[in-house]
């Protein structure tokens, strides 16, 4: 029987972080579009950049100035073996932090991931 995914391991400048279960992602790349009026016409395609959202658990040593700055590779290792980085990412939209262990809230947005 095959690997169901259930657990994602993410990491930022080599370091693994503390995340809670929840983690989603978008894998990005070119999405086809159909062009219709009174009938198909064809198709074209945009890009679609590749996203992560994940809340980290929050302590004393959580900083989060640097996950807000962070400019970079994010790579999710998936416990199927699957891997995937998020190339040239940074944060996008609001940062939430929510208190009896809600942890701190991050969305990732950058180039369409790559399969490692």
């Amino acid at each position: 029987m095959p690997k169901i995914y259930g657990l994602a391991r993410i990491k930022m400048a080599g370091q693994l972080l503390r995340t809670k279960p929840g983690v989603t992602y978008r894998i990005g790349g070119l999405k086809r579009t159909m062009s219709v009026g009174h009938s198909v016409y064809g198709a074209f395609d945009t890009m679609v950049q590749g996203q992560i959202a994940f809340t980290v658990a929050k302590d004393a040593e959580h900083d989060q100035a640097f996950m807000r700055d962070f400019q970079g590779d994010i790579t999710i290792e998936e416990d199927t073996g699957d891997a995937w980085v998020l190339p040239n990412a940074c944060q996008v939209g609001d940062i939430q932090a929510t208190d009896n262990d809600g942890g701190v809230s991050y969305t990732f947005e950058g180039d369409p991931m790559v399969r490692l």
